[in-house]
């Protein structure tokens, strides 16, 4: 990866995703006078064409939910070494704070839709109970504990390694407020092996990488972090 940027975190304000993607993406490409613009693309073609990228090599649209930003660098990735092309620019909007995040007396201003598997959970999961992503990876998280007898100080270390990164960046949404062990631990079940502070917070925020050609990142002014495998 040659290079990356982030949007200021918004707590408050609401901002569409699509804007926040394209604010990232005009920082780190160093496109200026587009801000301003209201988005209205939802894939990758459209992007591009908002970017005023004449020609487009290569574009995916990847929705895996939360999967979707390490899928995207996977993607990425692989278009590099097959030779399809030398850099790519992936990014990711979310407005999950303003616009998803239930709020007292004010419903959301729009559906979280599920894409591909909408019929997959509708017929096989909402049936049972399940609908959330906690609740199925749960399954996945009880699976690998007991296979490989991994207890729950694992899950701890996650979680609390996670608030402690959150503490060197001031724009992070829980900074300024530090989590213990025992808090951890005798934080309510969400969806068993999951406590509460297993569970991410939604927030509005973007990023771009652009992921290049070692032999072209090297030339670049930042120093490039190679992408050693993804799964």
């Amino acid at each position: 990866m040659a290079n990356a940027r982030g949007h200021e975190l918004r707590r408050r304000k609401p901002i569409t995703g699509c804007a926040l993607c394209l604010n990232s993406s005009n920082a780190i490409t160093r496109r200026s006078g587009r801000h301003e613009l209201k988005p209205i693309y939802t894939t990758s073609e459209e992007m591009a064409a908002n970017l005023g990228i004449d020609v487009l090599r290569y574009a995916s649209t990847v929705h895996m939910g939360g999967a979707s930003p390490t899928t995207a660098l996977q993607n990425a990735a692989m278009a590099i070494a097959s030779g399809l092309c030398d850099h790519v620019l992936v990014t990711l909007g979310w407005n999950g704070y303003s616009a998803l995040r239930p709020k007292p007396g004010a419903p959301p201003t729009r559906p979280m839709n599920m894409n591909t598997l909408t019929n997959t959970i509708q017929g096989y999961y909402i049936p049972y109970g399940v609908f959330l992503p906690v609740q199925m990876y749960a399954w996945l998280a009880t699976r690998h504990s007991k296979i490989y007898e991994i207890g729950p100080e694992a899950m701890a270390a996650v979680a609390l390694a996670c608030r402690r990164h959150a503490q060197l960046n001031p724009q992070a949404f829980t900074y300024g407020r530090e989590l213990d062990a025992e808090t951890y631990h005798s934080a309510r079940w969400i969806s068993e092996p999951f406590r509460l502070y297993d569970c991410c917070l939604e927030t509005d925020g973007a990023c771009a990488v652009v992921v290049s050609r070692m032999d072209r990142a090297r030339d670049m002014p930042h120093v490039p972090v190679s992408i050693a495998g993804a799964a």
